[in-house]
């Protein structure tokens, strides 16, 4: 009669194929947060490229400035707010035509804007709705950064999941 091997038979390779199910979610789950930050990071380069290549500079007016509440920065027990800032501004796009845009900026930049004085604004002239502002920074700042950390630490823990219940 065959004697079992223990750590062998059907209760090893259910918790197996467990471990590998969880693996493989881990790895799915940390590439769907990378592109949820790669994407969006993409996009805006490319949006930035085209106006630095075939942008037309035009004097626009600042609308509105504000700033959101983005956090708290916490270091050896002092706490401070961070804050985002944004501006929307207006701008003459050619033909008697208005175009608007908002960026989020610097607080350097936003610091030296005053509501109803001029801001300089460089947009694409077939597509005036793709401009820029001295200043300006990406749209998703710190948060992608976090996101593609996050993500890459999933698909790290998932490989190592995978790896470890495959060569076992």
């Amino acid at each position: 009669m065959a004697r079992k091997q223990p750590g062998k038979g059907p209760r090893r390779n259910h918790a197996k194929a467990l471990g590998l199910g969880l693996g493989a979610l881990f790895v799915t789950v940390g590439i769907a947060l990378l592109a949820g930050a790669v994407v969006p990071a993409a996009l805006d380069h490319a949006r930035a490229s085209r106006v630095e290549a075939g942008g037309v500079e035009a004097e626009g007016i600042v609308l509105t400035k504000h700033r959101e509440a983005a956090g708290r920065i916490t270091v050896a027990n002092a706490s401070a707010p961070l804050f985002e800032y944004f501006v929307r501004y207006r701008f003459p796009a050619g033909a008697g035509v208005q175009a608007e845009g908002t960026a989020r900026v610097s607080r350097e930049a936003w610091g030296a804007l005053e509501e109803r004085e001029p801001i300089a604004v460089r947009y694409v002239r077939d597509d005036p709705g793709t401009s820029r502002v001295e200043g300006q920074l990406s749209p998703a700042g710190m948060s992608a950064f976090i996101l593609g950390a996050v993500g890459a630490l999933f698909v790290v823990v998932g490989g190592f999941f995978i790896y470890g219940l495959a060569r076992g």
